[in-house]
């Protein structure tokens, strides 16, 4: 399954009149049916707060055990290399 920016697609089908604006209320409805509910992560690898030497969440107190992909709602992406 890949994600897809359903309003964008629908000014890109209308704006390169490959549908007109009568079809676009029936195709929004049938991308909305299929929408999911989705937000954007930070992945552990790319948080400021992740050990990578080893494998430790700083904001955690240090738990252990943290995998580079896993993500959780406090972490705050990286914008340096300091604690590689």
């Amino acid at each position: 399954m890949r994600l897809t920016d359903a309003d964008a697609l629908l000014v890109a089908l209308v704006h390169g009149h490959y549908i007109d604006k009568m079809q676009c209320g029936e195709i929004k409805r049938m991308v909305e049916r299929y929408t999911i509910d989705a937000v954007p992560v930070i992945r552990c690898k790319d948080c400021k707060w992740y050990y990578r030497g080893g494998a430790t969440c700083m904001y955690w107190d240090g738990e252990n055990n943290m995998r580079g992909d896993d993500y959780c709602s406090q972490a705050e992406r990286r914008n340096d290399e300091r604690m590689e």
